[in-house]
């Protein structure tokens, strides 16, 4: 979820992108637990939110972590584009 709105799935080694104008962003993802990272998108600017794993008691908590454009960029190399409308 990006500010209320279901944007997609995250999907192991996949990425998909939006675009969305300047302002402040909370990204929530949820299994047994509901995660959050919060960010400030600048006119103009990209930011990466890396989506991981950790372990949970039933299933895995995914849990998303801001990331520096230089490791995003380098680490969408290695991964497939998934069509968010179709996930």
């Amino acid at each position: 979820m990006l500010n209320d709105e279901k944007i997609g799935k995250a999907i192991s080694w996949g990425f998909f992108y939006l675009d969305r104008p300047a302002g402040s962003y909370e990204c929530v993802t949820s299994t047994e637990v509901e995660r959050k990272v919060s960010f400030i998108l600048e006119p103009g600017q990209t930011r990466y939110v890396r989506f991981s794993v950790s372990f949970g008691f039933f299933v895995g908590h995914v849990y998303g972590e801001l990331v520096d454009d230089s490791v995003g960029l380098k680490e969408i190399k290695d991964c497939k584009y998934i069509d968010r409308e179709k996930s």
